[in-house]
């Protein structure tokens, strides 16, 4: 039977398909921010390849459990903490200042082979990438038409994950590399986890002062609803906020 409800599109499929894309790079300052998290999610990679021997170097596979099982409370705490709280005033300093956290929480995964400051460490961790991620999607709903969201979180985040398998393929190697210097049960694994959250540590900082990622909110206006169809919806919308 003929789908006499059928409409036709508002756009072609390709315009669709590259309309994420489009939308970052017309403005730089969320582009910029798809690829700060590019670099997160490197360290992150080297994270969760990591934990697992250097728990297993100096505990047993219940403490393993253990540790994951409060890395998991970390990330429904870190989710608690924003319902009651909501975030801070700013969103993007909430979004890039909590990576100084994370980092935070790296370094005591690796500074030292205890299986309590492993677990306290994860904890800090996942609870600052939920607080974080609550803070970057509400600049996403609030900078983004509903019309685009899914495109563009599409987009933003093929673009935020992609080093991901980068640092699956290289934890490996940057931990052995690094226990010809780290002595102790996973040493290299823990110096690399240390070395990365450094990295994170002040990653985050040079986040706080870079002013397309501080000021994202003033750079990028607030999304209008689109008041017509068009080939372009991205187009309609810097028409809306122009007007």
């Amino acid at each position: 039977f003929p789908d006499r409800l059928f409409h036709r599109r508002e756009e072609t499929f390709t315009a669709a398909l590259t309309g994420g894309w489009r939308f970052l790079r017309r403005r730089r300052p969320l582009l910029v921010m798809a690829l700060y998290f590019a670099v997160v999610n490197f360290c992150t990679a080297l994270m969760w390849v990591l934990v697992t021997p250097v728990v297993l170097a100096i505990g047993t596979s219940a403490d393993l459990g253990a540790v994951t099982a409060v890395g998991g409370v970390g990330a429904a705490v870190g989710t608690g903490v924003v319902l009651v709280w909501g975030g801070t005033r700013r969103r993007a300093v909430g979004m890039v200042g909590f990576v100084v956290g994370s980092g935070i929480g790296v370094v005591l995964m690796g500074v030292w082979p205890v299986v309590w400051l492993v677990a306290a460490g994860l904890f800090v961790r996942l609870a600052c990438m939920s607080i974080g991620n609550a803070h970057w999607l509400s600049i996403i709903q609030v900078k983004v038409g509903p019309e685009l969201q899914g495109r563009v979180l599409a987009v933003n985040i093929m673009i935020a994950t992609a080093m991901q398998p980068i640092g699956f393929l290289t934890a490996g190697p940057l931990a052995e590399w690094a226990g010809r210097f780290a002595g102790g049960p996973g040493g290299g694994a823990g110096a690399v986890l240390l070395a990365s959250g450094g990295f994170l540590l002040v990653w985050g900082l040079l986040g706080l002062w870079y002013r397309p990622l501080r000021h994202l909110e003033d750079l990028v206006p607030d999304a209008a609803p689109p008041s017509e169809a068009a080939a372009d919806l991205d187009a309609v919308q810097e028409k809306v906020l122009s007007a």
